[in-house]
């Protein structure tokens, strides 16, 4: 069997035995099953062993489903080192088999290397996908966040909300995402000015402001809370509108371009 589906399926089945770990502490009423974090770490070091592995096979590619399993890998990672530190353990009933599943579907679909004229920009561009990836999770944290925060103070959460853990861990979670994702945005602009010739040409000047605005979005939000303490709800609202901005600057231009003024 080839290493890189090898690996794969045992990354794919660490992460789906963790979900069942977890799954039973729950049902007898544990925080955390003792094998749970060793199921959870030996998947990572499997998948980042697989992302390497095929990366030496087939080159760098930029499927959507190559980049998803990639964002996993970092999602998880960090649920995994947060573990060490906060009850965040009953997330892995939901992330563990969606983990499992883009490692699967990324192996089923075949690998396409992308040829570059220039080969540094693939740096830039595999830095850019990730780190709308890596926003994209805090957008869906921060949603959570926002119906945990409102079903908490309605005085009568569901089940589901039950089942999280606490906002104030949620919220710390987010800010982790988000740091995460700011951090591979801010080197992603970086490396547009330093690998292109000029990031205000008329075709990308649109993504490049758009961009920028929602860096400093994300920004604002995390020296507001440093100094004044944004949290819960506030925090992702500002989440979600740096997210909102971002996407315009990714998926905006391109529908305009192509849908409504067809044009390639």
């Amino acid at each position: 069997m080839d290493i890189v589906v090898l690996l794969s399926i045992s990354a794919a089945l660490g992460y789906g035995l963790a979900a069942g770990l977890q799954w039973l502490a729950l049902k007898h009423r544990m925080e955390r099953h003792p094998w749970v974090r060793a199921s959870i770490g030996t998947a990572l070091l499997a998948q980042a062993l697989s992302i390497g592995a095929s990366a030496q096979q087939v080159g760098i590619t930029f499927g959507f489903f190559q980049v998803g399993a990639i964002i996993t890998w970092m999602v998880m990672l960090i649920l995994w080192v947060s573990d060490f530190k906060r009850p965040v353990a009953s997330l892995y009933l939901g992330l563990g088999p969606i983990a499992a599943l883009a490692i699967l579907v990324r192996i089923a679909l075949p690998n396409t290397p992308m040829n570059l004229p220039d080969t540094r920009l693939w740096v830039h561009i595999l830095l850019s996908l990730l780190a709308y990836g890596m926003l994209t999770v805090a957008a869906v944290q921060a949603t959570i966040v926002l119906i945990q925060d409102r079903s908490l103070h309605s005085g009568h959460p569901t089940l589901m909300i039950r089942a999280l853990p606490p906002l104030q861990t949620m919220d710390k979670l987010l800010v982790q995402f988000i740091l995460f994702g700011m951090g591979l945005l801010t080197v992603a602009i970086a490396t547009g000015f330093y690998f292109l010739d000029d990031m205000f040409a008329q075709h990308v000047a649109h993504k490049t402001i758009l961009s920028l605005i929602a860096w400093l979005l994300f920004t604002t939000l995390l020296i507001g809370r440093k100094l004044r303490g944004w949290r819960g709800a506030l925090a992702s609202k500002w989440t979600l509108a740096g997210f909102a901005v971002l996407m315009l600057a990714f998926f905006g231009s391109k529908f305009v371009l192509e849908l409504l003024l067809k044009r390639t």
